[in-house]
């Protein structure tokens, strides 16, 4: 009877499965997920004006949710880039 209540026990615990870094990995992959949507909410938020221009003298929409999201692509390629050839910092 013993031996059942153990085994039930330890199957509650989490399982440690690897080395500390990664089972990191899911949470560097959401601050990760987190920082991109600032990057990109910041941008958006300086460049107000010059999207309300454009839209004001009649650019059409997909134009200028291709120029916010190339620019949020360009900033998250760089950001790759360099996490890529710096892994340690």
């Amino acid at each position: 009877m013993e031996r059942h209540l153990d085994d039930g026990i330890l199957a509650l615990l989490p399982l440690r499965a690897g080395p500390p870094w990664r089972r990191a990995r899911p949470a560097r992959a959401a601050t990760g997920g987190a920082c991109l949507y600032g990057v990109t909410s910041f941008v958006v938020s300086q460049r107000r004006r010059e999207i309300g221009v454009r839209m004001a003298l009649g650019a059409q929409e997909r134009h200028v949710l291709r120029m916010v999201v190339g620019d949020g692509l360009r900033l998250t390629l760089i950001g790759t880039r360099s996490a890529c050839r710096y892994p340690w910092v």
